[in-house]
């Protein structure tokens, strides 16, 4: 057979398979998916982290205002 005529391979992903990849299956991926996936990932902990982290200080901003405003009511009244 000559080369040039050799048809060339294509590789195609399922992408149900990519969607519904786990922990264990990381073989299935490229380097730059895998990458890609970990910052994802990692983006999302931080995330969570600075919403807790904001809504906690909000909370108690909110609940030390709302304690002065009562205790400023008490001396007028």
């Amino acid at each position: 057979m000559n080369p040039s005529s050799k048809k060339k391979l294509d590789i195609y992903q399922e992408e149900a398979k990519a969607r519904q990849t786990t922990h264990w299956d990381w073989d299935y991926l490229t380097e730059a998916q895998i990458t890609a996936c970990m910052e994802k990932q990692r983006r999302a902990r931080v995330t969570r982290r600075r919403r807790f982290v904001l809504g906690a200080a909000i909370g108690v901003a909110l609940t030390l205002g709302l304690a002065l405003a009562v205790f400023q009511s008490l001396e007028l009244w």
